[in-house]
């Protein structure tokens, strides 16, 4: 998607990804000449822009680079050059993911990293501040459906991270995939387990994060299995399935009536299912809604139309 084509109208920030961390502990990245191009088209519009740094295959070296004096200098260093030289609103932070492995490249450390983590933002925090219009420049989180980990767990307490952050985007997807052994929704609204869009929500707000700090992020695609056994007999989504992934189309949207394909599901959330996660976060009175990714939406932007009433 050209820059130019981003519809700034619909939203408050764009976060630009992925910037990938170094075993130097320098963040880098390729595409400048599309980030100049983001940033004079948002900036434009009044639209703020981030760098998120990390990703998936960009967390590897988080943890150490934490838990050293000079790794930490060398990290905000660099996302301090990435503000100057970009003219940017500030840094996202994309570890997948502290005290957890993500990547099984990844370097991690299960007892320290969270509060390696909070040494790295408050730093990274205070040299913000010294730049000109320091106390403007944002911090954002990008973050697990849960609570970081800490030494005993899940974090019980983590209003200390909120003091030195923006913001948090919750990561709300990728709850069941090919990586398990049954379907599941990628993305669920709700249920019995706290591995929901509404149960990480409430775990975040339960562990001392306020709620207008949080926003809940929503995948704009969908996830495909093909089950060992007829699913048409059962309102359940859980079922084995075999690691191939089929094709499907928009007629095969259902809500509650039974599968109406022997061995395939297809998961995906549309734009009833967004709008049910919108009104849950007004209703809860969170920061707002984030999405992955916009060029995953359709031509005209039907997804993301419907995340503009959590801002009225």
């Amino acid at each position: 998607m050209p820059p130019e084509s981003i519809p700034f109208d619909k939203v408050t920030h764009v976060n630009y990804a992925f910037s990938i961390v170094g075993s130097d502990y320098h963040p880098v990245f390729q595409t400048d000449y599309l980030l100049n191009r983001v940033v004079r088209a948002a900036h434009l519009k009044g639209i703020k822009v981030l760098m998120s740094i990390g990703g998936w295959t960009g967390s590897q070296y988080f943890s150490p680079l934490s838990a050293s004096p000079r790794g930490r200098q060398t990290f905000f260093n660099g996302a301090l050059d990435f503000i100057k030289n970009f003219n940017l609103d500030g840094i996202d932070i994309y570890w997948e993911y502290p005290c957890r492995m993500g990547s099984a490249c990844n370097i991690y450390d299960p007892n320290n990293d969270a509060k390696n983590f909070l040494l790295l933002l408050k730093e990274l925090r205070a040299a913000m501040n010294q730049l000109p219009n320091g106390d403007r420049l944002e911090i954002s989180l990008t973050t697990r459906l849960l609570p970081f980990d800490g030494a005993e767990g899940q974090m019980k307490d983590v209003s200390e991270f909120a003091k030195v952050v923006s913001y948090i985007n919750v990561m709300a997807y990728d709850i069941n995939g090919s990586w398990g052994s049954v379907t599941g929704a990628n993305a669920p609204l709700g249920g019995h387990s706290e591995l929901t869009y509404a149960g990480g929500a409430q775990a975040w707000i339960d562990a001392g994060f306020p709620a207008a700090q949080i926003n809940m992020r929503v995948p704009f695609y969908g996830r495909s299995l093909t089950t060992q056994s007829d699913m048409t007999s059962s309102q359940s989504m859980a079922a084995p399935f075999i690691k191939s992934v089929p094709l499907g189309d928009n007629n095969d949207a259902l809500w509650t009536d039974p599968a109406s394909m022997r061995q395939r599901i297809l998961d995906y959330d549309d734009k009833e299912s967004l709008r049910l996660k919108v009104d849950y976060a007004k209703q809860k009175q969170l920061g707002g809604v984030t999405l992955w990714a916009i060029n995953q939406d359709t031509t005209d932007f039907e997804l993301l139309q419907v995340l503009q009433d959590v801002r009225r």
